[in-house]
């Protein structure tokens, strides 16, 4: 699985050495040459590669793999470094965003998680149970955001005819923003059908830090452990899911 970005890189250098050891021992290639020197089956060994990067990155990470210019080309360009910064920049919005569902389809696909019986039961698939006001500081920056670009549409008789109005609207959205700066743990995509609680909050062995990645909430201490998930979810048939950890059914 771990065959992208830097890692297929070398895999894939590994890849022309034993193939080009192969072909001269298969007499294919005389002693001394190189699959470099024939340039079309060099180039689809090189997309061949790049392409199985692109493949597993794209299902993996979000977004196609990094470096894969020096995959595709035998060399680092410049326009490859823009796109491995585009792609990162992908990769971490979709990560935070918009990956739970995607984890949550490999749980179901692969068999790690068995569907309820029951399908009222899986209620809290569609259920956000983050307090009101942590679901509604998004909508009160968007709008906030709308309030400014409309005002500055709006006709004015002087320069502060509209001083209050951006004033009200500009703290509006900055107490939004450090709002979910502070709260950012509870703003991620996390995955519904086998909560990682367990290792969110995890502070056992070799645990050094809470500081990254989690906003100040859990720095300042105000957060109790599995608030954002729960602690226990219980199933119909036995199987329940507790701090992670999912217990399947043996009826």
């Amino acid at each position: 699985m771990d065959n992208l970005d830097r890692t297929n890189v070398v895999q894939g250098a590994l890849a022309k050495f034993v193939l080009n050891k192969q072909l001269v021992e298969l007499g294919i290639l005389p002693p001394g040459a190189s699959i470099d020197n024939h340039e079309a089956f060099s180039k689809d060994f090189r997309q061949i590669w790049a392409d199985h990067a692109d493949a597993i990155a794209v299902a993996y990470g979000g977004s196609g793999a990094l470096k894969s210019d020096f995959t595709r080309t035998n060399k680092r360009t410049r326009k490859g470094a823009l796109e491995d910064g585009v792609k990162s920049t992908l990769r971490y919005i979709k990560n935070n965003y918009f990956d739970g569902a995607r984890q949550d389809a490999f749980d179901l696909m692969t068999g790690t998680w068995i569907p309820r019986k029951n399908p009222q039961s899986a209620m809290f698939l569609v259920t956000d149970t983050r307090p009101l006001i942590t679901r509604s500081v998004p909508a009160i920056a968007s709008f906030s955001v709308f309030m400014i670009c409309a005002g500055l549409t709006l006709p004015r008789t002087s320069d502060y005819s509209l001083f209050y109005y951006f004033m009200l609207w500009f703290s509006l959205l900055t107490a939004a923003l450090m709002f979910m700066f502070v709260h950012g743990i509870d703003y991620v995509s996390w995955p519904r059908l086998i909560p990682l609680t367990d290792v969110i909050y995890y502070n056992g062995p070799g645990f050094r830090s809470g500081n990254h990645g989690k906003g100040l909430k859990d720095n300042l201490g105000l957060v109790t452990r599995a608030k954002l998930l729960g602690s226990k979810r219980t199933r119909p048939g036995g199987d329940h899911i507790e701090l992670g950890e999912i217990k399947k059914r043996v009826d």
